[in-house]
């Protein structure tokens, strides 16, 4: 009868691994996506630049939308020369609180 606890440990090893790889895969494709998502045409116009950020980044629209002018042409100025968004969207959040 101590084979049966064996062949169920067994079993749960195997799917515990067969999940933890189908994990593995899903995180990875979820990064190739994020990855495709993060990057920003950077030679778009400040006007669509700001229609990218609303229709793709709402939440970071809401704050892009509450900055001075002044503060908007710097973050416009800044993506220029930066395509990952991730580092625009800090930039936009740094401004919003003070912080630079």
């Amino acid at each position: 009868m101590k084979i049966i606890p064996i062949i169920l440990l067994t079993l749960f090893s195997l799917n515990t691994f067969a999940a933890d790889t189908d994990n593995e895969k899903i995180n990875s494709q979820h990064q190739i996506i994020e990855n495709a998502i993060s990057q920003i045409d950077n030679n778009l116009s400040a006007d669509n630049f700001e229609k990218v950020i609303k229709k793709k980044y709402h939440a970071t629209y809401y704050f892009l939308e509450n900055l001075s002018q002044k503060q908007k042409k710097e973050v416009y100025e800044y993506y220029k020369n930066e395509s990952d968004f991730s580092v625009i969207r800090h930039k936009i959040f740094d401004l919003f609180f003070g912080i630079s």
